[in-house]
């Protein structure tokens, strides 16, 4: 896929801007050194420093895939970002359903927004936040960043072309091996197979997560050996 870069030095939301440009195709990519009204899944909002983080989103056309195979996109984004902060730590983990993890902190988070038909996936927005040089953080739960793990600063205008072609490489191999994509997902996933604790709409329980579908439904088994099932925001991780 050939990306093509876009700049801006501050934006309101680089998934808004690119959702309302219909001419934006597979492989374009928004930056902005600052984002006024940057979000997350739902109702979340992205805190990030002017110009010392990765934040942007891409567009993707995985018509490929039919609609009920949507979390895929984010599978191979996921593996992507993690791929590319392995150089850097060994400790780097996705936590389901949309955030990357380096020793149990949150660096980063994805943001899908996807265009159907009945049978194909014609569109897809991915934001993507990740935490380079920011080593203050005001609001946003247990953060670190890619300079608190390593002691270093990083140049962003060569790490956002190298993270973004880690990704394209995923998207590539999800066009070829989507189950290879969806292994590799799964030794990255955090938790799973280890005992954590959560809280759905019944109560709190322990469980262990087992796997994660192409739909994004997340499948735990708990201390009965009974499998539950959800789906985003239908369960909370407990710390």
């Amino acid at each position: 896929m050939q990306l093509k870069f876009n700049y801006f030095d501050q934006i309101t939301s680089t998934n808004s801007t690119l959702k309302a440009d219909r001419e934006a195709r597979e492989g374009t990519v928004l930056l902005a050194k600052l984002q006024t009204s940057g979000r997350g899944t739902g109702s979340n909002q992205w805190e990030s420093e002017k110009a010392q983080n990765i934040t942007g989103s891409i567009v993707f056309e995985p018509t490929f895939l039919e609609p009920a195979n949507s979390f895929l996109v984010s599978m191979a984004i996921s593996v992507g970002i993690a791929t590319f902060l392995n150089q850097y730590s060994n400790e780097v983990k996705i936590k389901w359903p949309n955030d990357i993890y380096i020793k149990n902190k949150k660096i980063g988070g994805i943001l899908i927004e996807n265009e159907f038909t009945a049978s194909a996936i014609t569109r897809t927005i991915a934001g993507i936040g990740l935490n380079i040089n920011q080593t203050r953080f005001i609001k946003a739960p247990n953060p670190t960043s890619l300079s608190i793990v390593t002691g270093k600063h990083f140049n962003l205008g060569i790490i956002e072309k190298e993270l973004f072609n880690s990704i394209d490489k995923q998207y590539l191999q999800l066009k070829k091996d989507k189950e290879l994509v969806y292994q590799n997902y799964h030794a990255l996933l955090y938790g799973k197979n280890k005992l954590l604790h959560f809280e759905d709409i019944h109560g709190r329980f322990s469980g262990q997560i087992q796997q994660v579908d192409y739909d994004g439904r997340l499948s735990i088994k708990d201390s009965q050996n009974d499998i539950r099932h959800y789906y985003y925001k239908e369960i909370t991780f407990l710390h």
